[in-house]
């Protein structure tokens, strides 16, 4: 997603919206791996707190951060990984330099989005689309790996309390991964 759709270089700044789940802790971690800035939004406090401490630059409240962004980035970020949707597109169009890309994965707070049409072209701005990635980039994964990435896991539940797993989910009480243990 970083480095195919969102064709992320070495030095650019990368904005994760709504960094506490699994995947947007990984885009966070992949991000500073390949030598981007990175910055974060989170409706928590805390869920803040630990970004900044995994080595996010700077780390906003997910309510109206498109200011906040652009004065600490200097007038807009190159990459922001969207993957909350409808609650916070507008405000990820406004956080992206002009020529930025915006990259969508997921769509957690609805399936139907409105957009700004003028931000959209006079932004210059990409609107990509990204799923689960192909062959080349797991190989790109596990060389990160090999270099010392490594993932963040929240819990790790039995197979038995799949129930606590998913109510962990639900109520957004995750920074990282859930696991689900089958031994």
């Amino acid at each position: 997603m970083l480095t195919t759709r969102a064709r992320l270089r070495a030095g650019e700044k990368v904005l994760v919206v709504g960094a506490s789940g699994g995947v947007a802790v990984a885009a966070a971690a992949i991000a500073r791996h390949l030598g981007a800035r990175v910055f974060v939004t989170s409706r928590s406090e805390a869920k803040r707190k630990r970004a900044l401490e995994l080595g996010a630059e700077a780390a906003f409240d997910s309510t109206d951060f498109s200011k906040a962004v652009r004065d600490a980035t200097d007038g807009g970020v190159d990459v922001v990984v969207e993957h909350v949707g409808p609650a916070t597109l507008a405000e990820s169009m406004r956080s992206a330099t002009i020529g930025g890309r915006i990259v969508t994965c997921g769509s957690t707070s609805g399936v139907k989005a409105e957009i700004t049409m003028p931000r959209l072209f006079w932004g210059q701005l990409d609107l990509l689309g990204s799923t689960m990635g192909n062959a080349s980039e797991f190989e790109s994964v596990l060389k990160a790996i090999d270099e010392g990435l490594r993932p963040v896991v929240d819990r790790v539940y039995p197979l038995a309390e799949v129930e606590a797993a998913l109510t962990r989910l639900d109520a957004a009480e995750q920074f990282g991964k859930v696991v689900l243990s089958v031994s």
